[in-house]
């Protein structure tokens, strides 16, 4: 009896088992880091969505607070000139009223010739000039007095609400050396001109 003959394919297509072994191990390994990227690609791609958010909102925060400590420095140094205009037009105000308001002065004047001590003074108001927009008004002023005194009175004055120039200051001693001086000055106030 003949022995079964077995046929091989030698065809260049079929493949031979022992290089199919190895093909399918590369073919396995493949897949497992396939599944694995895939894992690692769904779990890290939401996280770095989340990132990428975060790092947004991050910058828009910080743009905010840039925005809103410009804004608040902005407006400090708006307080501040307005502070500073206020104050200047106080100081105008104080310097050049609307209005002489001769009598209300020459009381304030009087009294701090009074507060002084500086006796024997005598006050009288000049003639009118202009001056730019303002009017003058100067205030002739004469007494006697102690050195102390006199000093007193130019203080008093310097505290009048009312501001006002002093010149043509002019002081002179007794002959008999009493400690008694003479003093003479005018005091200028200010108004704004009726045109203006």
């Amino acid at each position: 009896m003949a022995a079964p003959q077995t046929h091989q394919d030698t065809s260049p297509l079929a493949p031979s088992s022992g290089a199919t072994r190895p093909a399918a191990k590369r073919w396995v390994r493949g897949g497992y880091i396939a599944i694995v990227a895939i894992a690692l690609g769904g779990v890290a791609a939401p996280y770095w969505i989340f990132a990428r958010r975060v790092e947004a909102q991050i910058t828009l925060y910080t743009a905010r607070k840039m925005r809103e400590n410009s804004l608040k420095r902005h407006r400090a140094q708006l307080d501040a000139q307005v502070k500073a205009l206020q104050k200047q037009a106080r100081k105008t105000h104080q310097l050049i009223p609307n209005n002489f308001q001769l009598g209300h002065f020459l009381r304030q004047l009087s009294r701090c010739q009074r507060a002084a001590k500086f006796m024997d003074a005598t006050i009288h108001s000049g003639a009118v000039s202009r001056l730019a927009m303002c009017r003058v008004l100067p205030v002739s002023v004469r007494g006697a007095g102690t050195a102390r005194q006199f000093a007193q009175f130019l203080r008093n004055i310097e505290a009048l609400p009312r501001k006002c120039w002093v010149r043509q200051l002019s002081i002179q001693t007794e002959p008999a050396m009493t400690g008694r001086i003479h003093a003479q000055f005018t005091v200028e106030i200010y108004a704004l001109s009726r045109r203006h």
